[in-house]
């Protein structure tokens, strides 16, 4: 016998093999209930943003640099959630006044595409090229009045 049965319990019994097999099963299925549950937590948190949150409210998400937003009502069509893309600083919070917004899973397989395009990083780097760098910063340290 072949496949992950064999190379689980290679010289067990056929009973062992299949008490074995229920094992595995359950705790897919534990796993799998597990993700459903997150899942249902996660919608209802959205819920409860987009029904009680402002509008153009920005809340942070676990990952560094996606916020999800709450789009207001725009002629007819309700108010809706949106995932904001822009890149945060150490603190969680966003170095743009504006990221990318993404309404949709569509939208987002869309700019995958384009951001796969080689041209569009040929692109960047020439603009990188002629463009004149950032000036930077300088720090002042506060006036400190001694006494």
């Amino acid at each position: 016998m072949r496949g992950w049965r064999s190379l689980t319990c290679p010289s067990s019994s056929p009973l062992h093999r299949q008490a074995i097999s229920k094992i595995l099963t359950a705790k897919a299925f534990e796993l799998k209930t597990r993700r459903s549950d997150w899942r249902s937590v996660l919608e209802t948190k959205l819920a409860d943003f987009l029904k009680s949150g402002k509008d153009w409210e920005r809340k942070p998400t676990s990952v560094l640099g996606v916020f999800v937003l709450r789009m207001p009502p725009f002629k007819g069509s309700p108010a809706r959630l949106a995932v904001e893309l822009n890149p945060a600083d150490e603190g969680g919070r966003p170095t743009r006044k504006r990221g990318v917004l993404l309404r949709s899973s569509t939208e987002l397989a869309e700019y995958r595409k384009l951001m796969e395009d080689e041209r569009l990083t040929s692109l960047l780097k020439s603009i990188d090229s002629l463009s004149p760098k950032p000036a930077k910063k300088e720090e002042r340290e506060p006036e400190i009045i001694e006494i």
